[in-house]
């Protein structure tokens, strides 16, 4: 059978900076397999440059610098007799000048996942394993509102299985398990090392043609490998319902309890400490859909360990809109609102408008345009950041 090629111009744009401006170039690679199976190769390559007026966050005396960002992206696939395969490698390398760049800035970041799957006549295995090195200082800040003034980088190892059984043509039963190691190049009190071990099983039934109802149940096991020797236990019960409320309406609401046990053993204290609590979350999504226009609300109210493996309650609320004028350009807008409790009673609020423009200048080149305010207020300190980013796509498609 003679194999069939697809021509690619996907390109791969990395995370925004707080405030910046940006020009973006990338190339794709893409072979496709033969019918039935066969090899795929998709890489990606994407250029950044940036301005960032308070590249730190800082609440007075902000200070400036300009990045230039490297990112290389590779997927290698593989399709068999009901037997797939992927290998997905992510690297990423940031250098920053000006008043504001720190070495601590200068970082490279990667990311590797390989997955395998396997299908029978009503019952799908995935496994995988990833490796993923970052920059622990700009996650730690964005998540927490925690500033880590040295240069570290933070290590996460994961191994996953999943099987997805069909029982009939409107109900599946999902069972899901995987472990995770976190470490870091450097320790302090702040970030220590921790194991993590989670657990789901999932039952899902389509109640009618345009609704869809999910029972899960998870537990997860955390043990840290911290002074206090600290370990929690955590069970969730959730169900949702997807649902298609009007033609061009749709809502997935998801509402839930949890069970938090947690203990710790000091060295230094004479006895062990442990507790528990209870509590519940939801987490709603709304979409409207028209001809060329597209409206989503998020709202949601969640308790979630953060980069740190620590225990937080999450509130988020979310709108966007996207609008395709013709058919080169397109304009959207989004604003998010998340305020973060962790169990010390801490909190870290963020507040993101972000306008954008984009037109297609010719098949491969596209240019974008955009502005983006963020403020945040972290442990009693507020900051902000004004943002204005330019971008210029370049997708090129190359055949073996």
């Amino acid at each position: 059978m003679k194999p069939t090629v697809k021509r690619a111009c996907g390109f791969t744009l990395v995370q925004l900076p707080i405030v910046g401006i940006v020009a973006t170039m990338s190339s794709g690679v893409v072979v496709t397999q033969a019918h039935g199976s066969g090899w795929l190769l998709d890489v990606s390559i994407t250029e950044r440059f940036e301005f960032n007026d308070n590249i730190d966050s800082k609440p007075s005396g902000a200070e400036h610098a300009v990045g230039s960002i490297t990112n290389l992206n590779t997927i290698l696939a593989w399709k068999g007799h009901r037997r797939t395969a992927k290998f997905n490698s992510n690297f990423d390398l940031k250098k920053y000048f000006g008043p504001g760049a720190r070495p601590q800035h200068n970082t490279f970041n990667h990311f590797h996942k390989a997955d395998f799957s396997v299908k029978r006549k009503t019952t799908t295995f995935d496994y995988s394993a990833s490796f993923r090195s970052q920059d622990a200082a700009s996650s730690v800040l964005d998540d927490t509102g925690i500033v880590i003034p040295f240069d570290t980088n933070r290590f996460n190892s994961m191994l996953s299985a999943k099987v997805n059984h069909e029982v009939n043509n409107r109900s599946q039963i999902n069972f899901s398990g995987s472990v995770s190691q976190v470490d870091f190049e450097r320790t302090s009190a702040t970030l220590t090392p921790f194991f993590d071990i989670d657990l789901k099983a999932s039952f899902v039934h389509k109640l009618t043609k345009r609704t869809t109802g999910t029972l899960s149940i998870a537990a997860g096991f955390h043990d840290a490998d911290d002074a206090l020797d600290t370990k929690r236990n955590m069970y969730r019960l959730v169900g949702k319902i997807s649902t298609e409320l009007l033609p061009r309406l749709s809502a997935d609401i998801k509402v839930g309890a949890i069970i938090v046990e947690g203990s710790m053993d000091a060295t230094t204290t004479s006895s062990a400490i442990s507790g528990s609590a209870t509590g519940s979350f939801f987490d709603i999504g709304l979409n409207y859909r028209m001809k060329t226009t597209n409206l989503s609300l998020t709202a949601s109210n969640d308790v979630t360990p953060n980069t740190l493996g620590r225990l937080s309650r999450k509130n988020r609320l979310g709108f966007s809109v996207t609008h395709q004028i013709n058919h080169r350009s397109k304009m959207g807008l989004s604003v998010g609102a998340i305020s973060t409790e962790s169990i010390l009673g801490t909190t870290n609020d963020s507040l993101s408008i972000a306008p954008t423009y984009s037109y297609r200048l010719t098949k491969k080149l596209n240019a974008n345009i955009g502005y983006v305010y963020r403020h945040q207020e972290a442990l009693g300190i507020a900051s902000h950041s004004n943002r204005v980013y330019f971008s210029l796509s370049r997708a090129l498609s190359l055949l073996p």
